[in-house]
């Protein structure tokens, strides 16, 4: 559920869906306003213009929640939640009015958006400071809409401006949390101070200040135990959600061991919800609190990074090059994330070798196996360390090249001397 600021965040979440347009367009500019203020006669570039016309309620969620519930201290009925739809258009103008243009970039849109069906938790989070819309548990979902000719028509009619191409969107199901609408009577004093007592600690709410974890390279692996901190870490259950900020079907929610409501600890799930793996990079933290006779709160999120491993280290033939080296990894990884594969070299050699730093090949698929092609064959004796979207795993010792298998049965620390 979400405060005043749910359509705000949708809008500014969406607009910044629409600037990774500007890694194929450069210099596209994006504005959210009225179309007849969207595009002046100085204006010349491309643009992308995003513009809500109609909000309605959904009529599925109306139907749930058409009763009033009962609120936490007084027992006063409770205004429904609030569902609603929000509708859509986007604007495209080409670089000096040129139609072909103006279809190139909203091919862009198109293509984006189909391969973004729904907003990501962490999206959410960072649309908007001061908005919990990412604490909605409800799939927030982008879906194209068809307008026809005589809508198109009078949704342009009312601004008085020629008609420029554009698509509609629909993103719901967006969810306003109903308010208390009464007063109550409380039987005596006694229960009235603690449904008082009850209503201060529901609106306060868990507050998340920081994650600790013991794992040596600072970010944690599946498995590992962490310390949360924070404020109001106290219920009669507590558990943590993992979510993945690459992949929204990627997390996990676990138990959590409570300290003095201060403090939790929870391990690193070994496995996400539904996948044998998780995916690399950032996760969001949010806990969520339960307590008797209180409705279930939950914390803001904090943002950790996990950390790979690498499980094997081979050399293979290589179509890009004569050798290459194939890792496997602890993590899922995704086809647009950057995976770098480091070999320092060993300690005797480093005043004469440099550090290699390897591109992985492109994928298509997820995937746990990476491979990087070599120039030239690297020096036994040294460490590798594998790099995920900036994450970096423990350094493992290579073994002597003839052999296939390069990884050593122990970790080795990271050599600090020639780091990048």
């Amino acid at each position: 559920m979400s405060n005043s600021l749910a359509i705000a965040t949708v809008t500014a979440a969406l607009r910044n869906l629409l600037m990774q347009v500007n890694n194929v367009s450069p210099d596209t500019i994006i504005t959210a306003k009225p179309p007849n203020r969207a595009r002046s006669h100085s204006d010349r570039g491309n643009q992308l213009n995003l513009f809500l016309y109609q909000i309605s309620p959904n009529a599925a969620w109306g139907s749930q929640d058409s009763t009033g519930a009962l609120s936490l201290a007084n027992q006063a009925p409770k205004s429904p939640d609030l569902a609603l739809n929000l509708y859509y258009f986007i604007t495209a103008y080409g670089r000096d009015d040129d139609d072909l243009a103006s279809h190139q970039l909203l091919g862009q849109i198109v293509e984006l958006l189909h391969h973004h069906p729904e907003f990501k938790p962490g999206e959410m989070q960072l649309a908007l400071p001061g908005n919990n819309l990412y604490q909605q548990v409800e799939q927030i979902r982008i879906i194209p809409q068809l307008l026809t000719s005589e809508e198109l028509s009078k949704l342009w009619s009312i601004f008085q401006v020629p008609y420029s191409i554009s698509v509609a969107y629909q993103v719901s199901v967006v969810l306003i949390t109903g308010q208390p609408i009464g007063a109550g009577i409380q039987p005596d004093a006694e229960a009235q101070a603690e449904a008082s007592s009850m209503e201060m600690v529901a609106s306060s709410g868990p507050k998340l200040m920081s994650i600790q974890t013991s794992a040596p390279q600072g970010s944690p692996k599946p498995g590992d135990l962490l310390t949360l901190r924070g404020q109001g870490l106290a219920g009669d259950r507590i558990t943590v959600r993992y979510q993945s900020l690459q992949a929204a079907n990627c997390h996990q929610t676990v138990k959590a061991t409570p300290g003095n409501g201060q403090t939790i600890t929870v391990q690193w799930p070994l496995q996400p919800h539904d996948a044998s793996r998780w995916v690399a990079g950032f996760y969001c933290l949010t806990v969520e609190i339960s307590r008797v006779a209180v409705p279930q709160q939950w914390s803001n999120s904090l943002a950790i990074a996990l950390a790979p491993q690498i499980l094997d280290l081979s050399l293979v033939a290589s179509e890009a090059a004569s050798l290459a080296l194939k890792v496997t990894c602890s993590l899922t990884v995704l086809p647009e994330q950057a995976a770098v594969l480091l070999v320092y070299p060993a300690a005797a050699d480093r005043l004469v070798a440099e550090v290699l730093c390897l591109q992985a090949q492109p994928r298509s698929q997820p995937t746990n196996e990476l491979t990087f092609p070599l120039e030239g064959m690297p020096r036994p004796g040294g460490v590798a360390m594998l790099r995920l979207d900036g994450v970096d795993s423990a350094g493992v010792a290579l073994e002597a090249i003839a052999t296939p298998s390069l990884v050593s049965s122990s970790s080795t620390p990271l050599p600090e001397a020639g780091a990048p």
